[in-house]
């Protein structure tokens, strides 16, 4: 399992209720989500809420880092080797965690999405009297 595209969508929010704080009130939040594919047609999903306040980050800031810096460095690189994607966002640009965040809940969805896909394989393969291994190492997960 390979990265093969990442798109960034830069939102804002409504919410239902606004969000109040000491230093502003909210009644909508701008929002950077993340969309992950693979090679093998699984897509993950990540987000990160910059606040200047907080981390430092705005939403054009994060949006940037993401798309001129991380994400390039990423493509072709395994989502499910989680330590390694956060050591190549660390030896790309030093801190803006709002834009790493974003990847790495997009690879804990992507995680996720291959072992349900596995598991149902499995099932249906204990079955139907069959059974092997379809994941490589390379496909495992690291944590």
């Amino acid at each position: 399992m390979k990265i093969e595209k990442i798109e960034l969508f830069a939102i804002e929010l409504p919410l239902i209720d606004p969000f109040v704080v000491s230093y502003a009130r909210y009644d909508s939040m701008p929002s950077i989500i993340i969309k992950v594919t693979t090679d093998d047609g699984i897509v993950g999903y990540g987000e990160g809420v910059p606040d200047e306040h907080v981390t430092g980050e705005s939403v054009e800031s994060t949006y940037h880092v993401l798309k001129s810096s991380i994400a390039p460095k990423l493509i072709g690189k395994n989502p499910l080797d989680i330590e390694r994607i956060h050591e190549i966002m660390d030896e790309t640009v030093y801190g803006v965690p709002t834009a790493k965040v974003a990847i790495d809940i997009a690879c804990y969805d992507l995680a996720g999405k291959k072992l349900l896909i596995w598991q149902k394989w499995q099932i249906s393969n204990v079955k139907s009297g069959q059974w092997s291994n379809p994941l490589s190492p390379q496909q495992q997960v690291y944590i």
